[in-house]
């Protein structure tokens, strides 16, 4: 949700709406000098280029970081912290899936679409991901091998019988 400044709406009063990834800077660098003269419309990138650039201003910067990192750190922050990511994960409602693996419809709070409904299915997907199906040489039966160098030619009783046929070659 975007916060509506004074600065903004006299913008948009006078050149429409401000295009998504620009902002409306102050060029005097006057926060409450709102002339539309004073007003400039420049991308994020620009803005924050221009803001902290200078010495100064990057010390600032870090001086703010590490004071409020200090007031992170206390029982009481810590604690409301706390509270409001566990409030927020209850009032996140749930979205249907599907798993890409087994095809069982279930529920999550993830909004980034997960794929599968478990573990079981997540390593059911990596390994699937080292698979092929390929035909024995011999029986042209299909199975799955690994891909890859040590991919088999051979499906497991095609070579159980040709490992059986070379002992009893060498006994001979």
């Amino acid at each position: 949700m975007r916060t509506e400044r004074l600065h903004q709406t006299i913008w948009e009063e006078s050149f429409g709406k401000i295009p998504e990834g620009m902002v409306i800077h102050h060029k005097n660098g006057i926060g409450h000098d709102n002339r539309i003269e004073n007003l400039e419309c420049m991308t994020i990138h620009d803005h924050h280029a221009l803001h902290f650039s200078s010495e100064k201003q990057l010390k600032h910067l870090h001086s703010q970081r590490e004071k409020a990192a200090e007031a992170h750190r206390t029982p009481e922050a810590r604690k409301r912290f706390s509270d409001q990511m566990k409030n927020m994960w209850k009032s996140k409602g749930f979205n249907k899936y599907q798993c890409t693996v087994c095809g069982v419809q279930y529920e999550s709070r993830n909004k980034a679409r997960p794929k599968y409904c478990s573990q079981k299915c997540r390593n059911s997907a990596g390994y699937k991901k080292y698979k092929q199906k390929v035909n024995c040489v011999i029986c042209k039966k299909e199975f799955e091998t690994s891909k890859g160098k040590r991919a088999a030619i051979l499906c497991t009783r095609c070579r159980a019988m040709a490992r059986w046929e070379k002992i009893r070659e060498n006994k001979k």
